[in-house]
């Protein structure tokens, strides 16, 4: 079973590649930089996120 660090990697692969996915089809939409960088999330804002 994957750890949490494992699922924190895996957030921001999908960030990453959202954000790529945005740029090459002219997308709007992308996840925002949070003061400059890629957000940080953790697992614990992303049940909160869920519930």
């Amino acid at each position: 079973m994957p750890g949490s660090s494992t699922t924190i990697k895996d957030m921001t692969a999908l960030i990453t590649w959202i954000n790529a996915y945005c740029l090459a089809h002219d997308g709007p939409d992308g996840i925002p930089a949070d003061r400059g960088r890629q957000p940080r999330l953790a697992t614990r804002q992303f049940r909160r996120t869920l519930a």
